[in-house]
């Protein structure tokens, strides 16, 4: 029997993966500030959403990866705003892709939200996505993120 799993990574400057699990993940976005990560202080992250088939509770292969950017503050505290704005554009983009047929041709296109969603995703190298997919298959130990959870 296989199921599906979504695991989140993130890349620091030297390419060392770290886990971020989506529960901890929701936790950071809702309340950043409780949340500070010192391997990230000040750094535009790397991040690697994947959805990797399981059978068996082992995983298979990889369905889906998408490469997108998380910033950090000088105390390394997730920058919400950024990333909810990058995720608000890139859903508007998809629905105007979906939607396009329905709207007469206009001469000027408001593509501002295609910017914006642009400014969040990255294009790995062949090195950084072999990195990824043997993170994700349980090939590659990956590194345990700290928390300073603030009171």
């Amino acid at each position: 029997m296989s199921t599906i799993s979504t695991r989140q990574y993130l890349l620091d400057p030297g390419d060392a993966v770290y886990q971020l699990p989506l529960a901890t993940f929701a936790r950071m976005h809702k309340n950043p500030a409780k949340f500070s990560v010192a391997e990230f202080a000040g750094v535009r992250a790397r991040a690697v959403e994947v959805s990797v088939e399981l059978v068996d509770r082992r995983p298979r292969r990889i369905l889906r990866a998408v490469f997108h950017i998380l910033n950090f503050d000088k105390h390394g505290i997730l920058d919400v705003a950024s990333y909810d704005a990058r995720q608000s554009a890139s859903v508007v983009t998809a629905l105007e892709t979906v939607f396009s047929c329905l709207r007469e041709p206009a001469s000027v296109i408001d593509a501002a939200h295609r910017f914006v969603a642009s400014g969040g995703r990255w294009e790995p190298t062949e090195a950084e996505s072999a990195l990824v997919a043997r993170a994700a298959l349980g090939q590659l130990k990956c590194r345990k993120l700290r928390f300073a959870v603030a009171p």
